[in-house]
């Protein structure tokens, strides 16, 4: 009764590890491939300075960042409280 409750355990082992294992698909669809460049709408937009504030209520202003797809920013965080930090 021992080895069957062994063999048990371990076939369920073996089928919860397979299950999370592998995930490397290969597609080899016919979808379409052709397209247009689209002009100006295909252009890199001009890299982005943005200053980010550390304030006094643990909070970052802006709040947000917002940028175009394929846009270059550089960030640049600034401590304005007043709190110790190690």
């Amino acid at each position: 009764m021992r080895k069957l409750q062994l063999v048990a355990l371990l076939a369920v082992m073996v089928l919860l590890l397979a299950a999370c294992g592998g995930g490397n698909t290969t597609s080899s669809g016919s979808g379409n491939t052709e397209g247009t460049t689209g002009g100006a709408e295909s252009a890199v937009p001009a890299p982005k300075s943005v200053t980010v504030e550390g304030t006094n209520d643990l909070k970052y202003l802006p709040a947000e960042l917002t940028a175009e797809a394929g846009q270059s920013l550089d960030i640049t965080l600034q401590n304005s409280s007043a709190l110790e930090h190690n």
